[in-house]
């Protein structure tokens, strides 16, 4: 407990001991952590057991389903790892490769798991903070007694996983990222709070703090969201411990050092690469680049928006169409930055009063204003002078919220407080508000995952709320796409055209819609089109090597392959086609090398596996065809044109029983084929 808050509130004991006792609360849930977790966790469930069959949106088709990285645990700290400064998250990607293949469901009870650990670590946190700001009337704690469980940190841990703006960092799966650097944050600042009280003296519990700062590191490996996690460290550690500065910097500093990390990875691994670092980037909104400046004004309407959300959240959407602003003193900017400035300087005030005020309130006020400052450190990486592509997301929220939760159940404990105080009979509705918020905020919740579902729903969902913004249409394009809706899909990528000109993506869309229809020359010209707009862009130029190849152009075909290649080495559909590529033109060694390298991406890849056995059968390496051919049905059981080429190669062996149960097994699969001796090697 804070040596400070004992001291200055010595002065007002004698107010304090005047005040009227807090209403007492219901001694049984409230006083048993195990029934309250379990509460938690049951609501959780509740809540997101509509989800585990939400198929993969938006960046998770390119950070998991085209992602090779995630099939090889060894590919993870290589070269070809994109994510490398969050190789955490790429790890638990891999482990449910691993275990689940592509099946959505063990990605979601993942995501689930973790936010409900983060419910259950906010309850905690709640906890530990009342006690160390015991006595704590309103929790039935006596002077020099550790506070029991009480409603507080209930209902702090029930805002945080019922709360509906939850749903993107949970439901959506790539943002795991999120749910899971929140994770490590809370458990580092935890277990730091636990060494500081646990140790003797001003002295620290070595294996709590041990844990500390291995939660640290994962946390800052996992996303750059924890790049203030020592400061929100430090804030506790000056407000509830004590100690002689020297000491405290020396607990401080291995946490301290841990900033480190994010800014040296992000500039090994390339990413604070361009010509103007972070200065500026170009806007999913427009055309138009985004200064430091400019994100920032952005911001200050952003953060409000972010806290009517927390407040108020109707009206969620995956893609915002948010306005930029490029000066402070634009009405709705220059507002919006007074109240902010209006709210983190209340913050401070809570926290500086809470050293003077009567005990009860003074505990109060500093939690308040604990969860204020929270809101506004945790999310200043995304939300300051760092411009990011998108100016909003709501699960830049998920950390933020935690600070939110505790300061809002802390303001109805002081409202609670000061009704009892008045003998107001309105003290006693308190905790139902709380109840019938929570059941309200579940509800929306669920709701909201109910449009996560469907990825037509989902998209329509977000055009509907952002009419003007190109992106929603184009992805809207690929849903229809995926139901063979090819003019509904083509109808929406020629809407974002018209919306956003220059957007490449749009074009290559259109393309790929052209090149279905049959329609070669429309689709050429979208794709260049889409090249021209961006040069290193790698669809466009696979698609076009596609259509070249259709055509039978194999030199103009391998010529934009390459270029793919050149622009992401670890997409291995490129390399497949290449390898076609080079088959049909008898170079069988080249063609070869390109099956190996999809294997090395893709170890599951059965068509690459039948290829490479193709091409070996045709260069006469007979018994290197045949384990091909054996992996890709092995992947593939029901992939036809594997087993007659098995049956094939079986029966030039001269093993002609072996043949024949392919040939059957082809006979049931697909009773069309009657010829099952065509040993060409095609992959289809």
């Amino acid at each position: 407990m804070s040596q400070r808050s004992e001291k200055r509130g010595e002065d007002n004991r004698q107010r304090t001991d005047r005040r009227q006792p807090t209403p007492a609360a219901p001694a049984t849930l409230f006083r048993k952590p195990f029934a309250q977790a379990l509460l938690v966790v049951a609501v959780g469930i509740l809540i997101y057991a509509n989800t585990f069959a939400v198929p993969f949106l938006f960046d998770d088709v390119r950070q998991i389903l085209d992602n090779p990285v995630i099939r090889d645990f060894g590919q993870i700290f290589g070269p070809q790892n994109l994510y490398k400064n969050r190789f955490v998250t790429q790890v638990t990607f891999a482990v449910n490769y691993k275990l689940h293949g592509f099946q959505v469901a063990g990605y979601h009870a993942f995501n689930l798991g973790v936010h409900l650990a983060n419910a259950l670590l906010v309850y905690w946190l709640m906890l530990l903070i009342l006690r160390f700001l015991s006595p704590w009337p309103g929790n039935g704690g006596r002077p020099g007694d550790a506070a029991p469980a009480g409603w507080v940190p209930l209902f702090a841990a029930l805002l945080f996983v019922s709360h509906p703006v939850q749903t993107q960092a949970v439901t959506y799966i790539v943002q795991r990222s999120v749910t899971l650097a929140t994770f490590f944050y809370l458990a580092s600042l935890l277990l730091y709070l636990k060494a500081r009280s646990t140790g003797s003296g001003e002295g620290v519990g070595i294996g709590w703090y041990a844990g500390s700062v291995v939660c640290a590191y994962l946390a800052m490996r996992t996303k750059e969201i924890a790049f203030t996690l020592p400061v929100m460290v430090a804030l506790y550690e000056f407000l509830f411990f004590r100690g002689g500065i020297r000491k405290r910097i020396l607990f401080l500093a291995p946490l301290l050092l841990t900033m480190a990390l994010i800014p040296l990875y992000l500039i090994a691994y390339g990413g604070l690469q361009g010509a103007d670092g972070l200065d500026r980037v170009t806007s999913m909104a427009g055309s138009a680049e985004v200064s430091r400046w400019d994100y920032l004004f952005t911001q200050f309407r952003v953060i409000v928006t972010y806290l009517r959300l927390l407040l108020l959240p109707v009206g969620q959407n995956l893609d915002y169409d948010y306005p930029l602003y490029r000066t402070l003193f634009t009405p709705p900017v220059l507002l919006s930055f007074l109240a902010l400035l209006g709210l983190f300087g209340g913050g401070v005030s809570l926290l500086y009063r809470s050293y003077g005020a009567e005990r009860d309130t003074g505990r109060w006020y500093r939690v308040i204003g604990l969860g204020i400052l929270w809101f506004f450190v945790t999310l200043s990486v995304e939300s300051s002078i760092i411009p990011i592509v998108d100016v909003i997301f709501e699960h830049r929220l998920y950390l933020p919220s935690v600070g939110f939760s505790l300061a809002i159940v802390a303001g109805m404990g002081l409202l609670r407080a000061n009704l009892a105080e008045r003998g107001r009979a309105a003290a006693k509705l308190v905790l139902p508000l709380l109840i019938a918020a929570v059941l309200g905020l579940a509800s929306a919740a669920h709701i909201r995952n109910a449009v996560w579902q469907n990825e037509e729903k989902f998209w329509a969902d977000v055009v509907a709320k952002s009419p003007y913004k190109a992106r929603p249409h184009s992805n809207l394009g690929l849903a229809y796409e995926k139901q063979n809706r090819f003019e509904d899909a083509l109808r929406e990528y020629q809407i974002a055209i018209k919306v956003k000109p220059d957007y490449p993506e749009a074009h290559n869309n259109s393309g790929v819609i052209h090149f279905r229809k049959g329609r070669y020359d429309d689709a050429i010209k979208a794709y260049q089109t889409a090249i021209d707009l961006q040069p290193a862009y790698r669809d466009p130029h696979y698609n076009l090597g596609l259509v070249y190849q259709a055509q039978g152009r194999l030199d103009d075909a391998i010529r934009e392959f390459l270029r793919a290649i050149e622009i992401d080495p670890n997409y291995p559909e490129v390399n497949y086609s290449l390898g076609a590529a080079y088959y049909q033109q008898g170079r069988f060694a080249d063609a070869v090398r390109q099956y190996r390298t999809v294997i090395r991406l893709s170890p599951d890849h059965a068509l690459a596996h039948n290829n490479l056995g193709a091409t070996y059968q045709a260069q006469g390496r007979l018994a290197e065809a045949i384990e091909e051919y054996e992996a890709a049905v092995r992947l593939n059981p029901g992939y036809v044109q594997a087993h007659k080429n098995l049956g094939a190669a079986y029966y030039a062996q001269g093993r002609v029983a072996e043949a024949m149960k392919h040939y059957q097994t082809i006979l049931r699969l697909d009773p069309a084929q009657a010829q099952t001796r065509d040993q060409g090697g095609r992959s289809q």
